[in-house]
């Protein structure tokens, strides 16, 4: 059984302007590979993501493919929509980077997606895209994927082991989106 979920523009709206308030190097890689983490964090804390984004395993790693094109859009007209804008500043980088231009609506996530967000904010956001892009290709997600469409089981470490109940709860939440789908 594929695991999947519903996409959430306004939870990546509130999770690009945290990001883009926190880090001061946030270009698009960086960005693309901070929103995996922070997935595959929720995934073992909650049993869910946080996007619900469908990602595919891409060259520099999994991508959050939604997340992705809507991430292209705020060099343009994005910035409206989203609150950040896409600046170059190459003493933070050689690409430009984003800047947050309102505040995040926080009161689009619980408390349990907050702590996650703020747990990869401080572990993951000070190393650069290149080397983001390195640990994500020595996660299971990338590794193990056949295909091009990731497989949220493959977000967790041991799902028959230490990650079994969160892999159980998955397994009985996708049966129960299924079910609903076909009333």
């Amino acid at each position: 059984m594929v695991i999947s979920f519903s996409f959430s523009e306004p939870k990546f709206r509130a999770l690009m302007q945290i990001m883009a308030e926190r880090i001061d190097d946030l270009d698009r890689l960086k960005a693309a590979k901070l929103l995996y983490f922070v997935d595959k964090q929720a995934i073992k804390e909650t049993g869910r993501p946080i996007l619900g984004d469908t990602y595919v395993k891409m060259e520099l790693g999994p991508v959050p493919s939604r997340a992705y094109d809507l991430i292209k859009e705020i060099g343009g007209a994005g910035m409206d929509r989203f609150g950040i804008t896409e600046v170059s500043d190459p003493t933070k980088s050689k690409y430009p980077v984003f800047r947050s231009c309102s505040h995040p609506n926080r009161d689009v996530f619980s408390e349990a997606e907050l702590r996650c967000i703020e747990s990869v904010v401080v572990d993951y956001g000070k190393l650069s895209g290149t080397r983001l892009s390195d640990i994500a290709h020595s996660q299971r997600a990338w590794l193990e994927t056949q295909g091009r469409d990731i497989d949220y089981m493959l977000f967790l470490d041991d799902p028959l082991g230490t990650d079994k109940e969160i892999a159980e709860l998955m397994l009985i939440e996708q049966e129960n989106r299924d079910f609903s789908s076909y009333l």
